[in-house]
């Protein structure tokens, strides 16, 4: 099907209106949907769905529950908000409710970028990558009602899970679902490659997830901002699942200066959140952060805030209608969500 599909008349899901179906994937279905308030009050937000088949799974939604509890104490302009998790009663089906962004995911950005020879930025680099460190250092330092620390990590930070607004907001995106999904095999090789992609090594060799662990992949995202490429499928001459894996697992990455000359401050940042040992990464998502923001500052780097890349964007928009024409609708923002888990993602797209 195509990414947008418009219902022929708004259906009902409990106290939302159902616009247009966004995606059916391997979690469930996601649409568009409008809630309205008293007065004709009318706000859009996304309603992601969840197949009865995966809410029947043992421990599923007990932690889709869990997470959603802390992610909905979340608020901050570099997180996507979690409105509501429940069932709706007719149909019996458990969803999601979230802060619909209007934009492209991080994944579809580079990939639009890459087909139309559109270059990417290194200042928009940075500047996303630093936006993300500001999310992470929130998410990460959050405390209850009662000051107790909710110990919240994200664990499956990608491109796909990176929101880039019109706006020119950066949003991170399902912080905790891959900790459900991890209850389920891979459907195929194309979802196989992309619960390893930006796992840091010692996930995969199933040692907890950290704050640090966040941080690794933080790095791996940066990295492929600056060059264009994934190290591991780059190395591994293509989606080689079984070398991705062994370099992944070993957190092999090759010296970012074997793809581009940069700064030597530059450089030195992404070392330090790609060290195979997560006890010599940088000290925390803050600190990434104002190295990161020191490096814009230190360097008067132009065009490295909100409003250049709102631009930027809907430069990409544009040329995502010119190049994928068939996959969205006339309407904006029908297509302008993070799929992440939601939609298991095609082999080929995976990788940018």
């Amino acid at each position: 099907m195509s990414r947008t599909e418009r219902l022929d008349q708004p259906q009902q899901f409990g106290k939302y209106q159902l616009i247009a179906r966004l995606a059916h994937g391997r979690m469930g279905d996601v649409y568009k949907a409008k809630s309205h308030g008293v007065e004709g009050f009318e706000r859009i937000l996304v309603v992601k769905t969840i197949h009865t088949g995966l809410a029947s799974v043992p421990g599923f939604l007990d932690i889709v529950v869990e997470e959603a509890q802390r992610a909905v104490l979340l608020s901050h302009a570099n997180v996507a908000q979690v409105l509501n998790l429940g069932q709706e009663d007719e149909q019996q089906r458990a969803f999601l409710a979230t802060e619909f962004i209007n934009g492209m995911d991080l994944s579809r950005a580079l990939q639009v970028a890459s087909m139309s020879q559109t270059p990417w930025p290194l200042e928009l680099s940075v500047f996303i990558a630093a936006e993300i460190a500001n999310g992470l250092d929130y998410a990460h330092r959050r405390k209850d009602y009662n000051f107790n620390r909710l110990n919240i990590v994200h664990r499956d930070l990608s491109l796909q899970n990176v929101m880039l607004s019109t706006d020119g907001d950066v949003k991170i995106t399902d912080f905790g679902i891959s900790r459900a999904m991890n209850l389920v095999p891979p459907l195929d090789d194309a979802e196989q490659l992309r619960r390893i992609l930006f796992q840091a090594p010692e996930v995969l060799r199933k040692a907890p997830c950290t704050q640090q662990s966040d941080l690794f992949s933080l790095g791996l995202i940066l990295f492929q901002m600056l060059t264009g490429v994934h190290p591991y499928i780059d190395m591994a001459r293509g989606p080689n699942i079984p070398h991705i894996e062994q370099l992944a697992t070993q957190g092999l990455v090759p010296p970012i200066s074997n793809y581009r000359q940069l700064p030597r401050a530059l450089v030195q940042i992404v070392e330090s959140l790609l060290v195979p040992d997560p006890t010599g990464r940088a000290a925390s998502a803050g600190q990434a952060y104002e190295e990161l923001v020191g490096f814009i500052f230190g360097n008067n780097l132009p065009r490295s805030d909100a409003r250049a890349l709102a631009t930027f964007v809907q430069e990409l928009r544009k040329e995502e209608h010119n190049l994928f024409p068939e996959e969205l609708s006339e309407e904006v923002g029908l297509d302008e969500i993070s799929m992440s888990e939601w939609e298991v993602p095609e082999a080929a797209q995976s990788i940018y």
